[in-house]
């Protein structure tokens, strides 16, 4: 799996919807908009023009890529694999070293990915990966309580509603890095 995350700054040179699909296909990671151009109301428009154009993405070949070997990335592929078909509304995602939304991300699913961790910096930093909307909260005490703290925490975000289909991965031993074993689907 690469690695690499291609970052595009969108500015007037690159903001019609047609650059942005274009960027979106060829594997654009990152879309960053350049402050020091421009007023609010274009930036605005820029974003909006960003989400439109997110549709054109190609979900499907980055789910036909194949996980590694590791449990945790399998995990990932699986859930992704697992929300598309259920056509969840999100995929949940507690994790305390982000690898495992990191590990969704990489598959691209069509659902936003709800990142969830104790950790600031890892919050801070799944910000920049496709799909992940994180968000900071305590550290459950054990793997039942990560659950139901994690359905609590989705519906806190706005992103999903009661009744909404979630896909719900989970670690057991909860805290341990890496341990991302299961798959739990949940209506809200």
């Amino acid at each position: 799996m690469p690695r690499t995350k291609i970052v595009c700054t969108i500015g007037p040179a690159s903001e019609s919807p047609e650059t942005i699909r274009a960027l979106i296909t060829s594997g654009m990671n990152v879309a960053r908009l350049n402050f020091s151009h421009g007023n609010h109301q274009e930036h605005g428009e820029r974003i909006r023009i960003i989400d439109s154009a997110e549709r054109y993405s190609p979900h499907e070949r980055y789910l036909q890529r194949v996980p590694s070997r590791e449990v945790a990335e399998s995990v990932a592929h699986a859930a992704c694999i697992l929300a598309k078909h259920l056509e969840a509304s999100a995929i949940v995602a507690p994790t305390y070293s982000g690898q495992t939304a990191r590990y969704i991300s990489r598959f691209r699913p069509t659902q936003p990915v709800i990142a969830l961790s104790p950790n600031k910096r890892v919050v801070q930093r799944l910000g920049l990966f496709w799909g992940c909307m994180p968000q900071l909260v305590a550290s459950p005490a054990s793997t039942d309580d990560m659950l139901e703290s994690s359905a609590r925490s989705a519906l806190e975000t706005g992103i999903v509603k009661r009744d909404d289909l979630v896909v719900n991965t989970a670690g057991h031993p909860v805290g341990t890095i890496g341990s991302t074993n299961m798959i739990r689907v949940k209506r809200l």
